[in-house]
């Protein structure tokens, strides 16, 4: 199945390149290619791990590649929306808890931790590397993928899901609280 990032409040969708080395060639190679997995933070999963992921916030114009600009607007993302990640052929959908920028140095946001997480990151202030934006979300749901790559059409889990934070608003804990979401992953 692909493997993408799907982020519909700011019409993401992006090729996830898992387990890339922090090699700064390599990891700038991947970049160009999608959305970059931190090799060595932890892989989706329903139980536990922080997944992390980076990707561009700007790079230089001519620099090859079509994600250079994929997380721009990473900043225009709040708590309560929500962002899916389909890996090996199961659809994580994660509800955005908080936005934090840190020095490049505080690395202990690729911690691990006790919750099943998502950490989206990229540099900001736009065309600049002073700091990192980082964008966490609570897993929410596991959903099978059909054979077309289509959300199942029940939207039942297809395996246990961890109990959802409480939200004090926010949307329904299925993929119909995402419009369109189906044909998102599905293409």
């Amino acid at each position: 199945g692909v493997n993408q990032l799907v982020v519909p409040k700011i019409n993401v969708k992006a090729p996830v390149i898992w387990d890339s080395s922090f090699d700064e060639k390599i990891m700038l190679q991947n970049l160009q290619k999608g959305v970059v997995h931190y090799g060595g933070t932890d892989l989706p999963n329903s139980t536990t791990g922080n997944v992390f992921i980076t990707g561009h916030s700007s790079y230089y114009w001519w620099d090859p590649g079509k994600y250079k600009t994929v997380f721009a607007v990473l900043d225009q993302v709040k708590n309560g929306d929500q962002v899916a990640l389909t890996y090996q052929n199961q659809v994580y959908v994660y509800q955005v808890y908080e936005s934090i920028v840190v020095k490049p140095s505080q690395v202990e946001v690729l911690n691990t931790s006790a919750k099943p997480i998502l950490s989206l990151m990229t540099c900001v202030p736009v065309g600049t590397s002073l700091n990192r934006l980082i964008v966490r979300a609570n897993l929410v749901g596991v959903f099978g993928q059909a054979a077309a790559g289509a959300v199942s059409p029940t939207g039942e889990p297809t395996i246990e899901t961890p109990t959802p934070q409480p939200a004090a608003t926010g949307p329904s804990q299925s993929l119909d609280s995402l419009p369109g979401f189906d044909s998102w992953i599905g293409q």
